[in-house]
């Protein structure tokens, strides 16, 4: 719940206009970050999830930037 809370007010509070996929986007993010130890998305999401700190809150990188994935995979599955 604090996940969705916390985007929807965020969003809000900046008055942006939520964009038809939005809601999914954060529903992805609620179901990912408690249990993932990474969360790949898009730079408008990734930088609000980690301007709002959820990042370290759920102990989860948020990545978004092509390269910086791509290094992440290579650690994870090298070779």
């Amino acid at each position: 719940m604090r996940i969705m809370a916390g985007l929807s007010a965020s969003t809000r509070h900046r008055k942006e206009r939520f964009e038809d996929n939005d809601v999914h986007d954060y529903q992805h993010a609620r179901y990912a970050l408690p249990y993932c130890d990474v969360f790949l998305t898009e730079n408008h999401l990734g930088t609000l999830l980690t301007n709002l700190r959820y990042d370290t809150l759920y102990d989860c990188r948020v990545l978004w930037d092509p390269d910086e994935i791509a290094a992440e995979l290579e650690k994870m599955f090298p070779g």
